[in-house]
């Protein structure tokens, strides 16, 4: 009995089915490999036998078989040889490869066999999102009986068993990164039948016919579980029974690749799935705990889109569809019988029916923002509305707080409408905001905003609205109490739990990170200078935590609460993601470069450097870093210019190297500059340990223009002293980047002002 073939499993037959056909009375013809990936350029040479040969290898080259392309595909094919060379294309193609005895062969006749040549671009985001496919295995898979990764499976009939070799102690543990072109390698099986490749690629089956190779380059775009290759031979003895040698890979895969839109695009505004999404700017995310119809698992993604001035909806395949709101069209209208909202619940359409009749059924109201920024997630209060989960929103250019339930439904939270403005009140939609920006929501329902125009942190709860720090109208960079701290450029919020009753609330402030203590109102500066821009990560080893307030941030916009005293930080400026440990006073670098924004695309900064080219922009401009879509603390979604981006991170065994003791004494001209630093290199156990290393020291004028290259080696724990030089005088920047002799970088960047 043969099972259906299906989307998600791959159909398997019993071994009473090949045995009838080779033991059928014309011979069939066997092509391998039956199934195959090719690009531009790329060759393969075909080979095809007999089922009614005694072995189960292929025949020798030159066997009297005419190959041919019976459908005319594109490419090129040798009659004689077999051998198939890829032409370029655009889009992905389906070639059949057919083998016929030639007329000159001897021996009885024999039907044809086919086999099938999968043409790819060669671009890779097309390579790695479209190549996974389990259907296109479906003729390979109905003449062996192999290990069903969908359903654990192995379909047996009559008996017959499989005996399985092979475990995950003889596994290769194998490195490597989202989007990057990665080679598995195996022990060739002589006696092999058949070999199939399979594993899981996030949620994804994915299997190839792999027969008589060795190897297989493959492009990963999610975590993967069960990769092995699986040999198949038929055993001597007992008749009829199959042997089944497996070869297992730990497949470790980190870093970052595009999950919805696609970053090497125009911004525009369309719906679809995966890169075939368009964003203008994905600018901030939320994972919420709702499910997904069409998948049928729990976790989707609300995406702000400012510059179109609508809310997206990404369910965990990528799939982008327009929540709420008109593309391109601002304005400020909710939906009309969304519930604890400004207007009457129904009055639309009790006017409508008034003055139309109720027969007549009234035209859709369209909900509209202006320019919505920020989002966050928020348990309603059941004492006022229904209990569950919604979305809130920054309206910034409506200067309002709206809420979206699951269903899209839009009601305005807080503030009125278009007037821009300052005052606490009882009832939230009297009280006044002016360009809300980050917004957070506690344990206990409470809203807090970081109210940008008045230079003020907000709070909502069932008393109403009030300021809870800094003073309206007035900017500056002092730390304090209460209304007598000063905030200059607020961005992102984050809300994290602490020992105390009310929790800690985390605030970008300019260059800076800065906490809220919610028991007393302190405000405290924790990371950065606000007012100083910088580049540097800071080890475990720096003198205290006085070493986080160095300029070390550069317009850091996103924050997100990791777990106990770690931060998530989308630095913007510095075309990266930071992450920060309060408890041991680390910064680090986890993603992105500030030097070299387009490079490092596939694998996070501890990570072997493995660049694909300046065409990838992989961090043009991160806004956000939220919960990750397969919701473990090591998967994260970050949000960068016209693409959300799958993110995984993993801490190797491996040393941490930061730069340290940076420090550029200019003199009294600018055509002379030292710059001196060292590499502090410490193992995952905080240990330090000495390590070779190579360093790029650039001289940035005030301009940005590059004055000075100096690159040479050393050894960390010793300085290193640079002499360098700008072209003009003013306010310039010395940038260093290090990387050890294992592949692991490291790098700051320090502001120094030279005088004529």
């Amino acid at each position: 009995m043969v099972r259906p073939l299906t989307a998600r499993a791959l159909p398997m037959v019993g071994f009473a089915l090949l045995a009838g056909s080779l033991s059928a009375s014309v011979d069939r013809v066997l092509v391998t490999p039956r199934c195959l990936t090719l690009q531009s350029g790329q060759s393969c040479s075909f080979q095809a036998r007999r089922t009614s040969d005694p072995a189960p290898g292929l025949t020798p080259p030159g066997a009297p078989w005419r190959w041919s392309l019976p459908d005319g595909g594109a490419g090129t094919l040798q009659e004689a040889t077999g051998v198939y060379t890829a032409p370029h294309v655009t889009g992905i193609q389906r070639i059949r490869i057919r083998a016929t005895p030639s007329p000159e062969a001897n021996g009885a006749p024999a039907v044809p066999g086919e086999a099938w040549v999968i043409l790819l671009p060669t671009e890779p985001f097309d390579l790695v999102a479209k190549v996974m496919g389990a259907d296109w295995l479906e003729p390979f898979a109905q003449d062996y009986p192999f290990l069903d990764l969908a359903t654990g499976e192995r379909v047996l009939t009559q008996g017959r068993a499989a005996r399985v070799l092979g475990s995950r102690k003889d596994s290769k543990r194998l490195f490597t990164g989202y989007g990057l072109p990665t080679t598995l390698a195996w022990r060739p099986s002589s006696g092999a039948v058949a070999q199939l490749l399979s594993f899981r690629d996030g949620d994804q089956v994915v299997q190839r016919d792999v027969t008589g190779q060795a190897e297989q380059t493959l492009a990963f775009r999610a975590p993967v579980r069960h990769c092995a290759v699986e040999a198949l031979e038929l055993a001597s003895e007992p008749k009829g029974h199959w042997i089944s040698c497996t070869h297992p890979f730990q497949v470790d895969v980190r870093g970052l690749f595009p999950f919805a839109g696609n970053p090497l695009t125009a911004a525009h505004h369309a719906d679809g799935c995966g890169l075939s999404a368009r964003f203008r700017e994905a600018f901030h995310a939320v994972w919420l705990w709702q499910r997904d119809e069409e998948t049928g698992t729990w976790g989707l993604f609300h995406v702000s889109d400012p510059q179109t001035h609508v809310l997206r909806l990404i369910n965990p395949k990528g799939r982008v569809t327009t929540l709420c709101g008109e593309p391109g069209r601002p304005g400020h209208q909710d939906s009309p019988a969304a519930p604890g909202g400004r207007d009457s619940p129904g009055l639309l359409q009790r006017l409508w029916s008034r003055f139309c009749g109720p027969q007549v059924t009234p035209p859709p109201v369209p909900v509209r923002f202006n320019r919505p920024t920020y989002l966050a997630r928020w348990e309603k209060p059941s004492i006022h509305l229904p209990a569950g989960w919604e979305t809130l929103v920054a309206d910034s250019g409506n200067h309002v707080l709206r809420r979206v339930d699951e269903k899209g439904s839009v009601a305005t939270l807080a503030g009125v409408p278009g007037q821009a403005g300052h005052r606490d009140s009882e009832d939230p939609h009297t009280a006044l905001f002016h360009d809300p920006q980050g917004i957070a929501a506690d344990s206990r329902s409470r809203v807090y905003v970081a109210d940008r125009g008045n230079q003020v942190i907000r709070r909502i709860s069932s008393i109403g609205v009030f300021t809870l720090a800094g003073s309206p109208g007035q900017s500056g960079t002092l730390d304090g109490i209460a209304s007598a701290a000063r905030f200059t450029d607020l961005k992102g919020i984050a809300w994290a739990p602490s020992p105390g009753p009310d929790g800690n609330l985390f605030v970008l402030d300019g260059h800076a990170l800065r906490r809220i203590s919610l028991e007393d109102l302190v405000v405290t500066t924790l990371v950065g200078r606000v007012d100083r821009p910088g580049f540097q990560d800071i080890g475990p080893r720096a003198e205290g935590p006085a070493a986080l307030r160095q300029p070390c941030l550069r317009d850091p916009v996103g924050v997100h609460h990791q777990r106990d005293h770690t931060l998530l930080l989308a630095d913007r400026g510095n075309h990266a993601i930071r992450q920060v440990d309060l408890r041991r006073g680390v910064l680090r670098t986890l993603a992105g470069d500030p030097a070299e924004p387009e490079h490092r695309w596939g694998l996070p900064r501890d990570g072997m450097p493995g660049p694909l080219g300046p065409a990838y922009a992989a961090l043009e401009g991160p806004t956000a870093v939220t919960l990750g879509i397969h919701g473990n603390r090591d998967g994260l979604v970050v949000c960068s210019g016209r693409a959300v981006l799958n993110f995984c991170e993993q801490v190797l065994d491996r040393d941490i190297p930061t730069v340290a003791r940076l420090e550029v004494v200019p003199a009294r001209q600018y055509e002379s500059v030292l710059a001196s630093f060292s590499l502090l290199s410490d193992n995952s156990q905080g240990w330090p340990t000495m390590r070779a290393f190579s360093y790029t020291v650039d001289f940035l004028d005030p301009s940005g223009e590059l004055s000075e290259r100096h690159q040479g080696e050393g050894s960390s724990l010793a300085p290193v002293t640079v002499q360098g030089s700008f072209t003009a005088p003013g306010e310039g920047t010395v940038l260093v980047q290090c990387c050890t002799d294992e592949g692991v970088s490291a790098g700051a960047r320090v502001g120094v002002t030279v005088a004529p």
